[in-house]
Order: C-alpha cells, then structure tokens, then sequence
C-alpha cells in the first residue's frame, strides 16, 4: 500500500485495522506527526465554506496552485495537477482532514506506527529532498524501515517534480517485495 501525506497516516491506520490487508507500505511523506500535518491541519481548521472557496479557487487555477507549492509549472505539471484536484471533492478532502487530525495528533497514533512497524511488514519511506528536513519521521521508524529514499531536488510533492525518478523508485520497492 502507498500513501502520501495525509494517505500516508490513513495507511498506517488501514494497517492497524485490517493488517490481513496490506503485505507492506511505501509511505511518501506520510504524516507521522502535528509538523507533517501542516495542510490537514490547515483544511480541518477551516470553515467548510472557507475551504470549499479555496479548494474551488485551486482547482479554478492549478498553475497557481503548483507557484504556490514552489513547483514550477509546466504544462504536462498543469495538467496533472488538475486531474490530482479533481479526483476529490473539496468535501471529501475536508471530512477526510478532520478525521484524520482526531485520530493522528495524539500519542496513540505514533504507537500504531510503532504496532504496525513491530509487525514486520516492509516499510519503505521515501521523501523530496527539499523537505525531508522538515518531514517529522521520528528516528525509531526510520531505523526500522526496511527502505528510506529520498528524490533529489525535490520537495514534498516529488511525484509532480520528477514523475520519472519517484516512479522508477517505486517500481524498485514493488519488485523487491
């Protein structure tokens, strides 16, 4: 299983619930902590309608969007970005954001990490060389993950950075497992 960002807590929590489901986990800047969390944080802290204004205004104009997370556009970049936003709704994002905060910002979430670590699944880690700084992957699960990556000059949406490398790098954990 991949998750990336707020898939990356939803994955770990998949795999606390449903551990017959997922053989391993490729975790892609996987909120671990209240620091990876900054745009869940962000959408649940809103208004419904304030986020729904803004997800509209993001999907209205991706190219803007991509300026703002410090992605240079580029017109195949555009384009998957707007297949990216309209593959939610602003709804979903929003129910998916709250309930996620409620269940990662607390200490138990960091012992499911720890849980579904200890069960030995391979867990492969993989961030944007930009942002694995600020990426608040505590030590203990970095030490045990069977696979920590990190794509060169990008930050936090690598797969839109350099598709080609990120893909490559997973195709690399997939074969191994």
């Amino acid at each position: 299983m991949l998750g990336h960002s707020l898939g990356g807590a939803i994955a770990f929590l998949l795999a606390r619930d449903r551990p017959e489901l997922v053989h391993g986990l490729i975790n892609v800047e996987g909120n671990f902590t209240e620091q990876d969390a900054f745009w869940t944080k962000l959408i649940a802290g809103e208004s419904g309608e304030a986020w729904e204004s803004r997800f509209l205004a993001m999907t209205a104009d991706p190219e803007k969007w991509l300026t703002q997370c410090g992605i240079q556009p580029t017109p195949q970049r555009s384009r998957w970005a707007a297949q990216i936003l309209s593959n939610q709704t602003a709804s979903t994002l929003y129910a998916m954001s709250q309930a996620t905060i409620r269940e990662t910002l607390t200490p138990e979430y960091l012992e499911t990490v720890r849980l579904v670590v200890a069960q030995c699944k391979p867990i492969h880690l993989i961030a944007g060389q930009r942002s694995a700084q600020s990426w608040g992957l505590p030590e203990d699960v970095r030490s045990s993950a069977t696979s920590y990556f990190e794509i060169p000059n990008t930050g936090h949406l690598m797969m839109l950075e350099s598709p080609d490398v990120f893909c490559k790098q997973i195709e690399h954990i997939i074969r191994r497992v």
